[in-house]
């Protein structure tokens, strides 16, 4: 398969199928591509901690997010309504600020340093995002359309 894709420029593979199992084929199949750290997908629909942890490193991907995003959950989320919206932070709009008005639904998917590199949230990564940073999050659509919110900026 991977003969035939031209992969030149892309520094990253990111699986979110609804097939968990095409998931962690293509995951596997491009690990010796992208290197192990630059793979991810979408944590498995059942998810066992047990079993995924016997799991030998060099057979898995780094789970996107956190455990509990799946495809499924990912789909009911948007069907309800949320969003993935960009939030700048400042020194005013700050990581609490945002925890504080989206709470902890609030999936953060993404952040954009400073310096324009995506660093892609991962269910290991502690997420503590800072002032000149871009957070990019799934929220509920009832906060995300806060007509007070003037220090959003939405995509």
């Amino acid at each position: 398969m991977q003969e035939e894709l031209d992969l030149s420029g892309i520094g990253r593979f990111v699986a979110m199928t609804p097939n968990d199992e095409i998931n962690s084929l293509a995951a596997l199949e491009l690990a010796d591509v992208f290197g192990r750290a630059e793979v991810y997908q979408l944590a498995p629909e059942t998810l066992d901690a047990a079993r995924h942890s016997q799991i030998p490193q060099h057979l898995r991907a780094r789970l996107l997010f956190d455990e509990s995003v799946t495809n499924t959950y990912l789909r009911a989320r948007i069907a309800q309504g949320a969003v993935i919206k960009r939030t700048g932070l400042t020194e005013d709009f700050t990581y609490d600020y945002f925890r504080e008005m989206y709470g902890e639904s609030a999936k953060i998917l993404f952040i954009i340093r400073e310096t324009g590199e995506l660093d892609i949230c991962t269910s290991e990564s502690a997420v503590q995002p800072q002032p000149g940073q871009t957070v990019i999050a799934l929220v509920d659509p009832e906060l995300s359309s806060d007509p007070n919110n003037i220090r959003e900026e939405e995509s």
